[in-house]
């Protein structure tokens, strides 16, 4: 198995699905600076991937689902969003080391069992 050809693979396709997301969002938007993507943003995609676990999509999914809902319910502390974020990150990292939610379906942890 090829490692490296898989890696390259693979980083083209998220380059591929990055540019196509980069392309639709500034014709939405129509005016594209770096002050749109900064710490703040990088934060919360971070804690959303890392909550719904690392290798699940479904769990990335409902990781996003519920880190763009429920902040929402909690407009009153909007000055403490960030910090809210980053403790979901350190308790996941600590409390959640092997299988994050719950889905039966893991995609490494498979391929994993396969190799042995």
């Amino acid at each position: 198995m090829n490692l490296k050809r898989y890696k390259l693979y693979a980083f083209a396709i998220g380059a591929i699905f990055g540019g196509l997301a980069g392309g639709i969002y500034a014709g939405m938007i129509n005016f594209i600076a770096p002050e749109n993507f900064g710490y703040g943003l990088s934060i919360i995609i971070i804690s959303m991937i890392i909550l719904g676990c690392l290798d699940s999509i479904p769990g990335a999914i409902a990781g996003a689902l519920f880190l763009t809902v429920f902040p929402e319910k909690f407009r009153v502390f909007e000055d403490y969003r960030i910090f809210f974020y980053g403790l979901i990150i350190v308790f996941c990292l600590l409390f959640m080391r092997d299988d994050g939610l719950p889905f039966k379906y893991r995609i490494f942890k498979e391929k994993e069992a396969e190799k042995v």
